[in-house]
This record gives C-alpha cells, structure tokens and sequence, in this order.
C-alpha cells in the first residue's frame, strides 16, 4: 500500500513538474513605451499598435503628450503602426455612417463619404505594417522605442 502512495504521489509530482516546464518554455513577454513625435512635435492622439512575433496585434493610445505604452507583448521583432485620426474629424465620421444608414433615391447610398485625406493627420503609410518602415525588437522587461515621424 505505501509502494502504491509513493507511485501516486511521485506520478503526481512528475505531471506537475512536466506542466510548469511546458507553461515556462514561452518566449515570453516585456512591455514598450516611449513618445511619438511627427515634424519633431509630440503627437497629441492616435493608437501605436504593434503585430509581434506571434502575429498578435495589441495597441495603446498616444496621450496629450505623445507618449504610449503597450504592456505584454511577446519578445522579438515587431511591426509597429500609427495611425492618428483627428478627433473633430472622428465626429464628422460618426455623423457620416449615420446618414449611411439612410438609403437614397433607388436604394443608392445618401449620405457623403468621408475625405479619405482628413482622416488621418500623419501620412497612411504609418498605419500600414508593410509600409511604415517601423519596427521594434521587444525586450524582456521594458523597452523604450520613441518614433519620430516625418512626410
């Protein structure tokens, strides 16, 4: 009966030491932050997002002084995005999509669309990870990347 004790318990232990190996062999994770800045000017609003080296997308808002932070994301090389689309222009867009909803004169779309170049206060290429031309390599820890954005 002990013999069969120490099996069990001694099984026990192996599946458990086995889980915690597989669960710490991550590649792990480390935060960034830093300050975004467009003409040599701290941006005001908009989202730095990040696609890391698992090809998941997280993001975190530009403050009023341009600075961001995006917490746990997997360690490696990532692609980084900006987009900063004014707020004014925000309500106008919200005001648009309201009157999409109305449909027209044979069943056309009533309301205007948007100016695609009001959108953005940066230039799109930014908001595309295949043409920003920004990229981080994620530390453990903290890693600072500032961006400095130009025309």
């Amino acid at each position: 009966m002990l013999f069969l004790v120490r099996m069990r318990v001694g099984t026990g232990l192996l599946v458990l030491g086995a889980c915690a190996f597989v669960a710490g062999c991550g590649k792990g994770t480390g935060d960034i932050n830093g300050t975004v800045t467009y003409k040599g000017t701290p941006l005001k609003f908009g989202t730095v997002s990040v696609i890391d080296s698992e090809e998941k997308s997280q993001a975190g808002e530009i403050q009023p002084d341009g600075t961001y932070s995006i917490k746990k994301v997997a360690l490696g090389p990532a692609k980084v995005t900006v987009s900063a689309t004014d707020p004014k222009v925000r309500e106008e867009i919200k005001d648009m999509l309201a009157k999409s909803r109305q449909v027209g004169a044979g069943g056309k779309f009533a309301g205007e669309r948007p100016d695609q170049k009001k959108l953005s206060v940066i230039p799109e290429k930014y908001s595309n990870p295949d043409k920003s031309g920004l990229t981080v390599d994620v530390q453990r820890g903290a890693t600072s990347y500032n961006i400095s954005l130009t025309d």
